[in-house]
Order: structure tokens, then C-alpha cells, then sequence
């Protein structure tokens, strides 16, 4: 138990006060241990991530860093092609101040050519439940069943505007690097919107927040009757909901 203790004490962790902008981090390390969901039900598509399966730190906004409706939000970009995000994959950490709180778990349009656009996914208030201690990070599972066309942004948000973080999201400090954001609150110092986190968080390569990814099988082409006429044109469009 003694080098958990100082494991701890040697964290670089900002307790501010309520009413200040809190971004925090763990402070970098050795690779943290990754474990997997228990009791995750992602058992289709593949898992796409753009960090090195390691993690050398964690992050987290708290106080006014995190404000509705998603500023304090983290975030990792891809562009898969069409398909189906079926579940977002989030990598979380702790050092004792975890309770339990719920997060938004989302998919924007975007985010790899430019920052992240419209909402095209989210599930409201879902809780971590897999979230050790430092240095061990836990894998969290959350069904998105979001379709995609093109490049998207799949990223969480938890208001910890009224007491500390309970949790951080694990980072990639020495990996090849990926598609890192965190939407930041306007007037804490910072420039605000979505930024790369490395605006924030310097050392920062990529998040470990992956997408369980289903491709779109290309559509097939329907042979027509050798006297049937050919058909002039053929148009289709798709609604997607806007959750949030």
C-alpha cells in the first residue's frame, strides 16, 4: 500500500475552488495498465483507436471548465468511411474521487479536416463503471448504434461544474498521435470551442476514446430484365436526429 500512497502523493492534480477553471491532470508516467470492460455488450465491429495501447496520463476538466452544454468535453476523431459507430470505447482513471456521476456519451460530424461539427449521436446519463485507480486505466463501453458517412468525432461529457473530477480520460503521451479534442469554456483563459487538446494539455499524442466500427457494405446493383428500359435516375437521402 505505501507505494500506492505515493503514487498518489506525487499526482499533479489542481483542486481549485468552485467558480475557477480547473483543467487537471495526473501528471506524466510510466504505461498505465489497460484493462478491459466486464461487462461490455460491444461485440460488433471492430475497435478502431489511434493511441499506441499505451497511456501515460490523464486528463479532466472541472468547476468552470465544465459547463452545458458539452464544454468540458473530450474527444478522438476518425474518418472510417461510411458504416455504424456501435459503441464508444472510453479509457478512464481515478484517484479516489469517484462516485458515481453520469456522463453524455456523443458522435459529431467531423473532426479529423477540420474540428468537430453537429451532434449526429447521443446517450444521455450513463455511468463509468469500470474506473481504477492510477496507474491502471478501464475500458467503458457505451451502444451509440450512430451512422456515419464520413469523418466523425466520438467523445464524452460530464458536468463537474460544482465539485472536482471524478475521473480523467487517459491519455497517449508517446504514440503516433491521432485526432485529440476538447471543447473548452469561453472566458477561463484558454481560447474556447473546440480546440486540440494539446492547447490545454501539451504532451498530449491522442485520447484513448475508440469506436467499435461497423463498414457499410457497398450498395449492390440490381441486374434489370434484358428488355427492360433503363432507368432515367435514382436519388435516396437519410434524416439523421439531432439528439442534443
Amino acid at each position: 500500500m505505501s507505494g500506492r500512497f505515493a503514487t498518489l502523493l506525487a499526482l499533479m492534480v489542481l483542486l481549485i475552488p468552485a467558480g475557477a477553471a480547473a483543467q487537471t491532470q495526473i501528471g506524466h508516467g510510466d504505461s498505465a495498465s489497460l484493462r478491459d470492460d466486464p461487462t461490455s455488450n460491444c461485440a460488433i465491429g471492430s475497435l478502431c483507436r489511434n493511441d499506441d495501447g499505451s497511456a501515460e496520463n490523464g486528463y479532466s476538466w472541472d468547476f468552470a471548465g465544465t459547463q452545458e452544454p458539452y464544454y468540458g468535453a473530450f474527444a478522438e476523431s476518425y474518418d472510417l468511411g461510411p458504416g455504424t459507430v456501435s459503441c464508444g470505447a472510453y479509457w478512464f482513471t481515478q484517484i479516489g474521487y469517484f462516485y458515481g456521476r453520469p456522463m453524455d456519451a456523443y458522435v459529431w460530424e467531423g473532426g479529423v479536416t477540420g474540428e468537430p461539427g453537429a451532434v449526429l449521436c447521443m446517450l444521455p446519463q450513463v455511468v463509468p463503471t469500470n474506473v481504477p485507480f492510477w496507474p491502471d486505466c478501464g475500458k467503458n463501453d457505451f451502444s451509440l448504434d450512430c451512422d456515419v458517412t464520413g469523418e466523425f468525432t466520438v467523445g464524452y461529457w460530464a458536468d463537474f461544474s460544482d465539485h472536482a473530477q471524478e475521473w480523467f480520460i487517459c491519455a497517449d503521451e508517446n504514440g503516433p498521435g491521432g485526432h485529440p479534442w476538447t471543447c473548452i469554456a469561453p472566458g477561463i483563459g484558454y481560447p474556447s470551442g473546440w480546440q486540440p487538446v494539446t492547447v490545454v494539455f501539451e504532451e498530449c499524442r491522442s485520447l484513448l476514446i475508440g469506436a467499435h466500427f461497423i463498414p457499410r457494405e457497398p450498395s449492390g446493383v440490381e441486374e434489370l430484365p434484358i428488355d427492360a428500359p433503363p432507368a432515367i435516375s435514382s436519388a435516396w437521402g437519410r434524416v439523421k436526429t439531432l439528439f442534443r
